[in-house]
């Protein structure tokens, strides 16, 4: 279930967004995934580093992401 496993990655301190980029995928903001919307991106759990906190190192890892895939139009009415 979809919203079993956001559940459990958000509680685990993962990140839960769309798999479609935004029109700008280097500064858009980086909002949380709509349940139903289809096309989820899931980024697991990161401890920090030396340079960056887990937060950013997920954030990073969604733009990299983002800027190598297409758009898909696959919406869902209401969603």
């Amino acid at each position: 279930d979809v919203a079993a496993g956001i559940a459990i990655l958000n509680e685990a301190g993962g990140l839960v967004t769309t798999a479609n980029p935004p029109e700008n995928p280097e500064t858009d903001p980086i909002e949380d995934v709509r349940l139903g919307s289809r096309l989820y991106l899931a980024i697991r759990p990161a401890g920090p580093s030396e340079t960056e906190t887990g937060r950013q190192t997920q954030e990073r890892t969604v733009r990299e992401v983002w800027r190598r895939v297409r758009h898909l139009e696959y919406t869902r009415p209401g969603a």
